[in-house]
């Protein structure tokens, strides 16, 4: 039987990737998308719905606002860029929390956690493993800043640096600085190509010119090596010589 998903979500962008990746789970099918809780309100009145991908910044009822308004709801997953309200939603008891963009692998973690009969969990979990093993292979991402939507090939990201609730992404041709968190570039990024070598630094392994001490040498550029990091780090720069 078919998750039924409802979207609720003021950003066309966000809307648009959400049903992409709903299309992409043959489990699952949209039954609708809106801009505003009223509309969210009415499409559950008229049709079944088991899950509704809720955006917390929405026109005059916040998405947590209308959590605790109406009675009854079906499973929700928070879709939006702001952490910070993740506590929140928890304690609404919602399903899952995710962080904008939102990346397909962490997507389809999200909806394996959707209750259900076990022949279904089943189905998800093994889509899941298809789907992240496929999100892996991806080479790009898209990442939303100054109103724009850019593309970031992660060959030319240099390092990538924690400040508090956001990331500086350091490319071969620019910058960003995005409210994001450092695990979920760390979940992100190819293993095999990028390392967390510091509570605040993830690398890329293939830009690293030298290693002297607890330095890493990239450019002109010297990030610093974790003591509880080190150890690892260099045990895979073994594996690379």
């Amino acid at each position: 039987m078919a998750i039924r998903c409802l979207i609720v979500d003021d950003e066309p962008p966000a809307q648009r990737i959400l049903e992409r990746y709903i299309g992409d789970i043959p489990h699952m099918e949209m039954v609708g998308k809106v801009t505003h809780p009223s509309e969210a309100l009415h499409v559950l009145q008229s049709e079944e719905v088991d899950l509704i991908f809720l955006d917390i910044n929405l026109p005059q009822l916040s998405g947590l606002e209308f959590l605790k308004t109406v009675d009854r709801l079906p499973e929700i997953i928070i879709t939006t860029a702001y952490p910070e309200y993740a506590l929140d939603g928890f304690e609404l008891n919602v399903l899952d929390y995710l962080v904008k963009p939102i990346s397909f692998d962490r997507f389809m973690k999200a909806v394996s956690r959707i209750p259900g009969d076990e022949g279904r969990g089943e189905q998800i979990h093994a889509q899941n493993e298809d789907s992240e093993a496929s999100n892996k292979r991806l080479s790009f991402t898209f990442i939303k800043s100054d109103g724009a939507i850019y593309r970031v090939d992660y060959e030319k990201i240099l390092y990538i640096e924690s400040d508090g609730d956001y990331v500086n992404i350091y490319l071969e041709d620019g910058h960003y600085y995005l409210r994001q968190t450092l695990k979920y570039w760390h979940d992100l990024l190819p293993e095999k190509d990028f390392f967390r070598v510091h509570k605040s630094f993830i690398v890329n392994l293939s830009k690293i010119n030298e290693i002297v001490g607890n330095r890493i040498k990239m450019g002109d550029e010297v990030i610093p090596i974790g003591r509880n990091y080190k150890s690892d780090f260099l045990d895979r720069i073994d594996e690379l010589m």
